[in-house]
């Protein structure tokens, strides 16, 4: 295998993780989300710090970033895991997922600002497609209000904004793939300060769930493999896979009997998912017609 090659399965592995963190969080059971949340980030930056200290490492080294790289980390990791961690715990587990990967069409509009790049038809195709699905996920939910579930759609919606902007800038952001780690730390920490401030203490009841809280603590190092394969890989590559998630996540979700039946979260669902596949369509295509020509070499 080659050194590309070995760095494209890293993001592959992490999209791979991220197919099962909706479900896991499903399954984990009535922990508060703040609890769950710090817990997991903890653990994955205690398990970082000894793997650092096995090798030799400086503790002190990997907090040496510029304060750009601490604003954009705490903005794209911190803010964004605690606000997603938070809907889809409190919020209808399905739309706050779905809403969530409307990342892509946000990522295009970004880059399209920053990077001065005109989307092609395929990408505007689905970013309409988005954006109309994440309508009809609303709708699903009655009249549009800022009480019941919608303020966690909301929620859901703003994720999905907060990962297209950072994603957008991943390339631009002086942090090495280890040093996501730290924000492990920060949010750990300030999911545990308002866990202490607004929860109450519920730990899993069953040895199952705890397994569950561990395999979600230790999906965290996703976003380390993600950093790796962003930067030092093909973006092009891993980034046409990524768009395969909602897919996924959204089948697993439905088998395992968490979500309900609605004509309009149906439909909602079914736009999103098209919209993200059409995004980057060429990409893709291109993709599976390399693979194609590699099996027949």
């Amino acid at each position: 295998m080659t050194q590309g090659n070995a760095v494209n399965m890293s993001g592959m592995g992490a999209i791979t993780i991220w197919f099962f963190v909706p479900l896991t969080l499903a399954l984990i059971g009535h922990v508060p989300p703040f609890l769950l949340g710090a817990f997991a980030n903890l653990v994955a930056f205690t398990s970082v710090c000894l793997w650092w200290f096995y090798k030799g490492e400086s503790l002190t080294g990997k907090f040496r970033m510029m304060p750009k790289a601490y604003l954009m980390g705490i903005f794209g990791f911190t803010l964004y895991n605690t606000l997603f961690v938070y809907a889809m715990k409190t919020g209808p587990l399905l739309e706050v997922s779905l809403l969530n990967f409307t990342w892509p069409a946000f990522l295009i509009v970004f880059s399209a600002f920053v990077q001065k790049m005109k989307p092609d038809a395929y990408a505007l195709t689905g970013i309409v497609l988005c954006f109309t699905g994440a309508v009809f996920v609303f709708a699903s939910r009655g009249a549009l209000s800022f009480g019941s579930s919608h303020v966690q759609l909301l929620i859901g919606l703003l994720c999905g904004l907060i990962w297209g902007v950072y994603s957008t800038l991943l390339k631009r952001i002086p942090i090495r793939s280890d040093q996501v780690a730290v924000f492990f730390l920060t949010t750990g920490v300030t999911m545990l300060t308002l866990h202490l401030l607004f929860e109450p203490t519920i730990w899993p009841a069953t040895v199952l769930s705890w397994g569950l809280l561990l395999v979600f603590a230790f999906s965290r190092m996703a976003y380390m493999m993600w950093n790796y394969a962003m930067k030092h890989g093909s973006a092009r590559v891993v980034g046409s896979l990524s768009y395969f998630i909602p897919l996924v996540s959204t089948t697993l979700l439905a088998t395992a009997g968490f979500a309900r039946y609605s004509p309009y979260l149906a439909l909602g669902a079914g736009l999103i998912i098209t919209g993200c596949l059409t995004i980057n369509f060429k990409a893709i295509a291109g993709n599976a017609s390399l693979a194609l020509r590699r099996m027949r070499a």
